[in-house]
């Protein structure tokens, strides 16, 4: 396993995911899983810790920090076809982003931010939305979705989320402000789950939409009650 140490934030992360266990409840509560996405991948922990709880899973590493990348990419290496990386950040639209370094909590390598690009700047790495990530997993349905994203969760989450958290079964995120909070919580509004808090991360088990109120075309009215049918006439009888 591949680290970087001296003021790195490698040794925090590794700590984080395989010391204090923070995806262990989440793991601990899915039963199965054979398609796991990964945004904000870093170096590729959680990757590995999800590959191997889950030895029948597929997993789409995302993480737009090339310095990052490259480490997840060795990491990753050793489990074959059964990992994929893509150099890219997630976010609700497929657009050019600017990476943002060391401005972000404690600047290290974890905290790496992204912020659309302006006109004239050459970006630094692609933005893809979800339905675009989606596509690229090998099943319709995402057993797991894990997201660290540093704050971009504001951004996936306020456009549409709809629209994708239907292929998602158990969602995972770390939320990085009040912010971000708010938007979630308003993306999740149509939808039944199992809230479960694992380390850092708000996990959202089973995650299921809502069934639809039934409709009624016009206002409501009493059914109007049908009256006692009158006892038929007794035939008389000629003698």
């Amino acid at each position: 396993m591949t680290m970087r140490v001296g003021g790195s934030s490698d040794p925090l992360v590794f700590d984080q995911i395989f010391i204090n266990g923070d995806l262990a409840d989440l793991i601990g509560r899915v039963h199965e899983a054979r398609t796991i996405v990964d945004l904000g991948a870093n170096v590729g922990y959680a990757s590995i810790v999800f590959l191997n709880a889950f030895p029948d899973a597929y997993v789409l590493a995302v993480e737009p920090d090339s310095r990052n990348a490259v480490l997840c990419a060795c990491n990753l290496a050793p489990y074959g076809n059964r990992a994929r990386l893509v150099e890219a950040a997630a976010w609700s639209r497929s657009c050019d982003l600017m990476l943002v370094r060391g401005a972000f909590r404690d600047g290290k390598e974890w905290s790496t931010q992204v912020r659309p690009a302006q006109p004239g700047e050459m970006a630094d790495v692609k933005a893809l939305d979800m339905p675009t990530l989606l596509q690229m997993c090998p099943r319709p349905v995402v057993d797991i979705l894990k997201i660290d994203i540093e704050d971009a969760e504001s951004t996936l989450f306020a456009e549409d989320a709809e629209r994708w958290l239907k292929c998602v079964r158990n969602l995972c995120v770390e939320i990085h402000s009040p912010e971000a909070a708010s938007i979630v919580e308003q993306a999740l509004r149509g939808f039944q789950f199992e809230p479960l808090q694992s380390g850092e991360y708000n996990v959202y088990l089973n995650l299921t939409p809502k069934r639809a109120p039934l409709r009624h075309d016009g206002p409501w009215r009493e059914p109007t009650k049908s009256r006692p049918l009158a006892p038929a006439p007794t035939p008389s009888r000629s003698g």
